[in-house]
């Protein structure tokens, strides 16, 4: 589903598709991800959503690493992305990569 032009997802867009490994939405107009869209996908690998024009992230998106141990890699470089400091996932356990450069961060050192 990368570069389509998509810019709303619905929450429940991946709900019926637990089977689903691998996400691919890079190169497209997202502004948002929604809370608890992947909590049906436990199997779910790899989730591409670069170069779109991500500024907010759910707090319940990724929040839950039970639903979410076959998870390894997170793209979300080329957004819109300012800051990550409420996000759950940076405080888990979170042993996979997540790539977050090439974003207009708010540094407050």
């Amino acid at each position: 589903m990368n570069n389509n032009s998509i810019e709303i997802l619905d929450p429940k867009c991946f709900q019926n598709i637990p089977q689903l490994r691998y996400i691919y939405l890079n190169e497209n107009e997202l502004t948002e991800i929604p809370d608890h869209i992947f909590d049906n996908n436990q199997i779910l690998r790899k989730v591409d959503l670069s170069q779109n024009k991500i500024r907010t992230i759910g707090l319940h998106v990724f929040s839950d690493a039970s639903k979410l141990k076959n998870l390894e890699y997170i793209n979300l470089r080329d957004n819109a992305l300012t800051s990550v400091e409420s996000w759950p996932i940076i405080r888990m356990h979170f042993t996979g990569m997540i790539s977050l450069h090439n974003n207009p961060w708010a540094c407050t050192c």
